[in-house]
């Protein structure tokens, strides 16, 4: 990250023509910061397993030292606050309000979603510091329902982050919430697209990606980049 202090500038042109960074991007099934997937997930699938009528009291998360340290605060006070705050995420889970969908700005304010996040306990679980240095998100979550019994207890530890999109250029494993699923293509115009004009023959792919970015500002419509 550019604001850390162990930011590399060099790193923004190492292998410049040679190595392209966008094949390693992933996509995120949640709004928010990686550490907290996991947790996520977790919480998840115990709101899934839970009887009709029962309700969650609070919950208890065990996870990694740095989890706990960085992601405890629970009043966000604005967008960016809200994408590091785990007991506020978890709080968005029980209210039916997941960043899965997106964050909105209302729930900063929402009274039943600041009272959840104050019933979520982040623990520091010294178990889940080594799998966590070598790349995993350990997390445990506990919850205490109305019903006066704890919930099985929810463990997810994921490899670390890997670019979900295979050479193939399917989605790997990671899946997309439904209203961001890619839909099937429909063609509405018989014949070629009028603001496809054909690809250069002879051309690369890698050339043909940066002879599209140096000229993107004089392209009239954005998506003649894609098919040009």
């Amino acid at each position: 990250m550019a604001g850390s202090d162990q930011f590399d500038a060099g790193g923004a042109v190492a292998g410049l023509g040679q190595s392209y960074r966008f094949t390693q991007t992933s996509f995120k099934p949640y709004a928010c910061c990686r550490w907290a997937h996991s947790t996520l997930d977790a919480i998840r699938e115990v709101i899934a397993g839970l009887r009709p009528g029962e309700q969650i009291n609070d919950v208890e998360v065990r996870s990694f030292g740095d989890l706990v340290h960085c992601l405890s605060w629970a009043k966000p006070e604005d967008l960016v606050d809200a994408q590091f705050s785990l007991p506020f995420l978890v709080a968005l889970e029980l209210a039916d309000r997941s960043c899965r969908r997106g964050f909105d700005e209302t729930a900063i304010t929402d009274p039943d979603v600041l009272r959840r996040a104050q019933d979520v306990r982040l623990v520091h679980d010294p178990s889940a510091d080594e799998a966590f240095y070598a790349g995993h998100l350990p997390t445990r979550v506990i919850a205490t329902t109305d019903q006066g019994a704890g919930s099985s207890p929810s463990k997810k530890t994921p490899g670390a982050a890997r670019p979900p999109v295979r050479p193939a250029g399917r989605l790997g494993e990671v899946p997309l919430p439904d209203r961001a699923r890619p839909r099937p293509r429909t063609r509405r115009h018989p014949g070629p697209h009028p603001a496809r004009p054909a690809r250069r023959p002879g051309r690369s792919r890698p050339r043909r990606a940066h002879d599209q970015v140096t000229r993107a500002a004089t392209i009239p419509v954005c998506s003649n980049i894609f098919y040009n």
